[in-house]
């Protein structure tokens, strides 16, 4: 098979692009879908670009024809009640039906005038539909983005109670299984998914791992990738779905356009770095514009340890002696808990060189992001902390203030009359004045 860039099988951005990796959430899927017992639904959280999407639109090539999934992109949903959102799951169900080639002629149509679908989709549609898809079989409903969902639910056209709706059908059907997605920033709000969701029940989707990473790079499997490639690529992205997409997509389209070169080696992968840099910064910005002030301090410190010297192991205390002499000072607790929350989000990670930013490009795009924003943590001379600074400020202005206060003050009327001009006095008892 030749490699034609054409043909590149990589797209950044597209949830149909080559996925890989994501074993254990798959597994806990297929444990979920053939449980017997209900558990309402299963969810998935994770950042933007980790591929929740991708998960959801993998689904049916996955699972065999023993599970129907309905994909349900709730953000290009109408979502104005619950009736639209009931309707989105028939025409969904509809369309699966009918790419299976199931009869479609039994399946009811709902009535136009009713005030409330929940009552007739329990009792006349779900019925006849399981009927239909015979015993064996299992609605799946993949409910994309439900935070979308969480949004709309305060609005008029909903009667509340819909979590408790749908977790109702689902221990009621065990042919009926839902499956969604949220954001990680939207993860304090899945407590208003009770009792649909349990905390249980909810996933976290990670960066993929270097194993993952050589998996996708050699997916084509028209060139060779060295090992050493992988670890290199993996270095640079962190595993991050999204820019790995976009490094297996350079390194297919090098092919394409080099056929007597068929290696993917270290070298190439140095080679590609800048552009696949450059086409990131949307995403590495990302990272950036997400992390509070305090998490954006930490990111700049480790950023600028590791710059200026190579080899040093970074520890918690390096960060906060760096920040302290970068005229940032944060006591131990706060650049803890700000290291926490990085290392939750893979923003960072523990290495053998200690602490260090996850994604090798992201310490690209902070030094050239941010060198003139922020001191760079080296001067020629000794800094000034901002206490001795605001000291010396202000004694400057009190002597100020004494000499103004000085030069304005009245003189004395002995000061200010003048002194008579001193006289000589002469042999002949006369005085003369000089």
């Amino acid at each position: 098979m030749n490699v034609h860039p054409s043909t590149n099988p990589f797209r950044p951005g597209d949830p149909l692009a080559p996925f890989a990796g994501r074993q254990v959430e798959l597994a806990r899927m297929d444990h979920y879908l053939k449980e017997a017992a209900a558990e309402g639904a299963l969810a998935f959280e994770g950042q933007h670009w980790l591929g929740k999407s991708a998960l959801l639109l993998r689904f049916n090539s996955v699972f065999d024809d023993q599970f129907l999934g309905i994909y349900l992109p709730l953000r290009t949903i109408d979502l104005s009640s619950e009736n639209q959102l009931i309707r989105a799951i028939l025409d969904g169900t509809m369309r699966a039906l009918a790419g299976r080639d199931i009869t479609l002629t039994r399946v009811p149509e709902p009535p136009a005038d009713i005030p409330m679908l929940r009552i007739w989709f329990v009792e006349t549609w779900l019925p006849e539909i399981f009927h239909i898809i015979r015993p064996h079989r299992k609605l799946v409903l993949l409910m994309d983005d439900a935070h979308v969902w969480l949004d709309a639910e305060v609005g008029e056209g909903w009667p509340g109670a819909t979590f408790d709706f749908f977790n109702d059908l689902l221990q009621q059907h065990p042919q009926l299984k839902i499956l969604l997605t949220i954001p990680l920033e939207r993860e304090g709000d899945l407590a208003r998914l009770n009792p649909l969701v349990s905390p249980a029940n909810v996933l976290r989707l990670t960066y993929l791992s270097a194993d993952a990473t050589g998996w996708l790079l050699r997916h084509p499997g028209i060139y060779a990738v060295t090992e050493d490639a992988v670890i290199a690529v993996h270095r640079a992205t962190g595993g991050h779905p999204q820019l790995l997409q976009r490094f297996a997509h350079h390194i297919y389209q090098y092919h394409a356009t080099h056929p007597d070169a068929m290696t993917t080696t270290p070298e190439l992968v140095r080679t590609l770095l800048p552009g696949v840099y450059h086409a990131s910064t949307e995403e590495l910005a990302s990272l950036w514009t997400d992390s509070t002030d305090t998490e954006q301090l930490v990111m700049l410190a480790v950023c600028r340890l590791r710059y200026e010297d190579p080899l040093k192991t970074i520890t918690p205390e390096a960060i906060s002696d760096w920040l302290v002499d970068g005229e940032y000072p944060l006591d131990h607790v706060t650049v803890n808990a700000a290291l926490r929350s990085l290392e939750y989000r893979e923003v960072i990670s523990h290495r053998m060189g200690g602490i260090e930013l996850t994604c090798g490009l992201m310490q690209t795009w902070l030094l050239e992001s941010t060198r003139h924003a922020v001191p760079s943590g080296k001067r020629s001379g000794p800094r000034l902390r901002p206490a001795v600074l605001i000291a010396a400020v202000a004694a400057v202005v009190v002597i100020a203030l004494l000499l103004i206060n000085l030069s304005h003050t009245p003189q004395s009327a002995a000061t200010t009359t003048a002194r008579p001009a001193p006289t000589v006095t002469l042999a002949n008892g006369t005085a003369e004045t000089p």
